[in-house]
């Protein structure tokens, strides 16, 4: 009798339009599905509908996974792509070491060391140290 004259397919029983339904059902899945009562019915619409309004963030961490899944699905030898607006390394590939794959980008102070201000301040560091500690 129902299939006859209530069919689960009849456009009278789409309350949602399909799109909104399947991101419904995916939010709804990922909260692990729980079983609505009255005692938790608005627990469970706020939770949703938080979902909902964060979806696009969602969105946007699952975008920069998949840029990361690509990336480590790269040859090795092949490199990385450019981020734009950058520029390649100074002196090339060859200055990567071949053993451990490391790059040196400079040093402390722009490869001037710790600077006269850093070794005072650590001298002032070690005799406050020096003195409390004995």
């Amino acid at each position: 009798m129902r299939s006859l004259y209530a069919p689960a397919d009849d456009p009278v029983f789409e309350l949602v339009p399909e799109t909104f339904g399947q991101f419904a059902d995916t939010l709804y899945k990922s909260m692990g599905c729980p079983v609505i009562s009255w005692q938790n019915v608005w627990d469970v619409y706020k939770e949703l509908l938080f979902r909902f309004e964060h979806l696009d963030e969602a969105t946007d961490c699952i975008e920069a996974w998949e840029i990361q899944v690509n990336l480590m699905d790269l040859d090795e030898d092949s490199g990385y792509p450019l981020i734009a607006g950058q520029r390649d390394l100074l002196g090339g590939m060859d200055v990567i070491d071949q053993e451990d794959r490391s790059y040196y980008m400079g040093g402390v102070n722009n490869g001037c060391g710790l600077g006269e201000q850093m070794l005072r301040l650590h001298a002032i560091v070690v005799l406050i140290y020096s003195t409390w500690c004995r």
